[in-house]
């Protein structure tokens, strides 16, 4: 079986445990942060998050050809989220919210979701492998 078939199978065997879960993207100026969020158990958490590092690490190793920002990216997790958040659309568009404070301080975060990561990273996993 094909590393991206694996991929597939293993991302597709979590769907159940993962189905009211969602990849979570918040960023603003001094941070850009990743979490799995919605009511999913901390092993599939923890599984998915694995998952989602193999199949970012096989992205450079298999030489997929991706968004240059998914390709920049040095974590091979968020190099995996970037790349459902890129080729596995169409997602929600991300909510911009803006702060301020009484001494004037302000500025700008943005939040996006990937509803069922499991199933779109089972499905993006089946599409680089049929691209191959």
């Amino acid at each position: 079986m094909s590393a991206w078939r694996d991929l597939e199978a293993q991302f597709q065997k979590l769907e159940p445990s993962m189905e009211k879960a969602r990849l979570e993207h918040q960023w603003n100026m001094t941070s850009d942060d990743w979490r799995v969020g919605g009511s999913v158990d901390l092993e599939s958490a923890k599984r998915f998050r694995a998952l989602a590092a193999e199949a970012g690490a096989l992205l450079v190793s298999a030489g997929a050809t991706v968004p240059k920002d998914v390709a920049a990216e040095q974590d091979p997790a968020r190099r995996w989220y970037l790349a459902l958040w890129h080729m596995a659309g169409p997602h929600d568009a991300p909510i911009v919210g803006m702060m301020s404070s009484y001494a004037g301080a302000g500025g700008q975060t943005s939040t996006a979701r990937i509803k069922l990561p499991a199933k779109s990273s089972a499905a993006l996993a089946h599409r680089l492998e049929e691209s191959k």
